[in-house]
């Protein structure tokens, strides 16, 4: 079990993660970076870093006058309000700009003006744009009900390690999720949360940054159902990936069409001369051996064996057809006493022509005993 979950690969990224939360320039920047991605939301604020105070250890910021929404009760559904902060979150995911890792709501600040105050960015993700394309083929999986499309993407993103993981497997239990959560209409939001829990226990391993993403639209849920309770959070993100999926599918102009491709096909064919160097030079110092076993199998060797037998027994009776009828159209003056008026090249075209159409029904008689037992099996 923990070759399959790479215990040593959590227990590295478990410190990587304690070390990024420790360095609070880290954290400055996070809090820069979700600031621009939610600048066209008017109503999230995000507190500004006083740069000149802040050092490694310690963190001087705007300070937002407001009550966490873990503390606000009695207080009416905002639609309005939950609507702004998932659709702040999501399209930073979408659009692969800074989004908060961790929007509970005592990381959220009801300010005294009505506006929401994201705080404490100790986590937040960032999504490249591989893990964006496998997150969108993720989504489009869920809505086609494809769980070979689901595996590939998991693929795609490297979660996959085929010297461990069965693929059938792994397919099976995707299939069983989507029937268990994929019938008519939407997922409920918790099926998020067991999708990711489901990866866990087939020892599958998401990049960190994917994994915070899902982390934080489980936790974006139970947050805008503490704003506005029965809130159709699946239905909102489904919305704004639909605009991204349509986007994607149907860009406005070939060039843009052009760009989306490149982007995805640049990396990989600025690499491609180096892995083909890499391959040369292990050539060059022997490094790479094939060893190919043709007809491993007896059935393989037998069934060559067969043709090779039938080819050779149809070019003997061609052969000796067409060299028999060659004879019978030679002048020969000379007879045969016990034959009449037979010749020697008569009779060695006659034996000729005996042994080729002997030869033929054997090669028929063959044919058709195969098509018999390909028959009877």
């Amino acid at each position: 079990m923990g070759a399959t979950l790479d215990a040593e690969g959590l227990a590295v990224e478990f410190g990587e993660t304690l070390e990024d939360e420790l360095d609070l320039r880290i954290e400055a920047r996070s809090l820069h970076e979700v600031a621009e991605a939610a600048a066209a939301q008017p109503m999230v604020h995000v507190p500004r870093v006083h740069a000149e105070f802040s050092t490694e250890g310690l963190l001087v910021m705007e300070r937002l006058d407001g009550t966490p929404l873990s503390q606000v009760v009695d207080r009416p559904a905002d639609r309005a309000l939950a609507d702004v902060l998932t659709k702040s979150q999501v399209g930073a995911m979408m659009s692969g700009e800074r989004f908060h890792g961790d929007p509970h709501p005592g990381n959220l600040l009801l300010l005294e003006d009505g506006r929401l105050g994201l705080i404490d960015l100790g986590i937040s993700g960032r999504l490249d744009s591989f893990e964006r394309a496998a997150v969108f083929q993720m989504l489009m999986a869920l809505q086609l009900e494809q769980p070979t499309l689901l595996y590939e993407s998991m693929v795609s993103i490297g979660a996959v390690d085929p010297a461990v993981h069965d693929p059938d497997e792994i397919e099976r239990a995707f299939a069983a999720f989507m029937a268990a959560y994929l019938g008519h209409g939407l997922p409920p939001p918790e099926a998020l949360t067991d999708l990711m829990r489901l990866t866990t226990k087939l020892g599958l391993r998401l990049p960190r940054s994917t994994m915070t993403m899902f982390r934080a639209l489980a936790t974006l849920t139970g947050t805008v159902e503490h704003l506005s309770p029965g809130y159709p959070v699946i239905e909102v993100i489904a919305e704004l990936g639909g605009d991204e999926f349509h986007r994607r599918l149907m860009p406005e102009s070939a060039s843009e069409f052009v760009q989306q491709e490149w982007a995805q096909l640049a990396p990989l064919v600025s690499r491609l001369p180096r892995h083909i160097d890499r391959i040369a030079t292990m050539l060059e110092h022997g490094r790479i051996a094939t060893r190919l076993r043709l007809f491993s199998e007896a059935e393989d060797r037998h069934f060559v064996q067969r043709m090779l037998n039938l080819v050779v027994l149809t070019l003997l009776s061609i052969g000796s057809g067409v060299v028999s009828v060659m004879l019978l159209g030679v002048e020969d003056d000379r007879v045969l006493g016990l034959l009449g008026d037979v010749g020697p090249y008569e009779v060695l075209a006659w034996t000729g022509l005996f042994i080729a159409v002997t030869l033929l029904l054997r090669v028929l008689l063959a044919v058709l005993r195969s098509e018999a037992d390909a028959r009877r099996r």
